[in-house]
């Protein structure tokens, strides 16, 4: 699909005559603001000792969609790259599908436990440009992320039944990430759709005495970001 994005905007391109905010990129600093969608999920690494469990069968991650708002601040180092400092705060959840044996029902049952975030992320994004094609540039971007869960229940107390019992995951998060998008210059500001994927790197998961804890080795964060900057 983006590629049939980019065929299309390479053609109407070779039409376009009148560049619109022509000096823009001259700018040392701009700012602007951005809106966006998510989908968060785990990448679950199960332990090696799952088999000797008497309950948990196997353990599966299953997406959310979320969305974002934040703050762009975007510094021009040369002629084709910028430092951008993204503030966001994003809205998600994720959860992790448990087959379980049941002894009361003797039977293999599904068991979901919701994870639900509410995130300050601090994004820090090198962004490649490609040479601007009249009123369009692509680009590349790459960087890391700081994520701090603000929803985060990693001190709860699990005293409970277990079937009440909730997966606890770390407040703070780093993620890696990579992406790309397309900057179209309008008549009175930049609008930009951009796709990004972001990996989580340290493991997210409270490792505590009960089962569904001990199911799992590593849990770590995974992310698809679609975002409309307007700068």
């Amino acid at each position: 699909m983006l590629c049939l994005v980019c065929l299309c905007v390479s053609v109407q391109a070779q039409k376009q005559t009148v560049k619109f905010l022509s000096t823009y990129d001259n700018q040392q600093l701009h700012f602007g603001f951005l809106l966006g969608i998510n989908s968060a999920n785990f990448i679950v690494k199960t332990s090696p000792d799952i088999a000797s469990l008497d309950s948990v069968l196997s353990v599966e991650p299953y997406a959310q969609s979320g969305f974002s708002l934040g703050i762009v601040s975007d510094l021009r180092m040369n002629q084709h790259m910028n430092l951008r400092f993204l503030p966001t705060l994003s809205f998600a959840e994720r959860g992790l599908t448990y087959r379980v044996r049941s002894t009361k029902q003797n039977a293999i049952i599904e068991q979901k436990k919701n994870v639900e975030s509410t995130f300050l992320m601090f994004p820090f994004n090198v962004k490649y440009r490609a040479a601007r094609l009249n009123n369009y540039r692509v680009y590349l971007v790459a960087g890391a992320t700081y994520m701090l869960d603000l929803a985060s229940q990693e001190g709860a107390d699990q005293n409970l039944k277990p079937e009440e019992i909730f997966v606890r995951i770390h407040k703070s998060d780093l993620l890696f990430e990579v992406g790309m998008g397309i900057d179209f210059y309008l008549e009175f500001f930049k609008f930009t759709p951009e796709i990004k994927m972001g990996f989580g790197i340290p493991d997210l998961l409270v490792h505590e005495d009960q089962i569904y804890s001990q199911a799992i080795r590593v849990l770590r964060s995974k992310m698809v970001m679609f975002t409309f900057y307007f700068e």
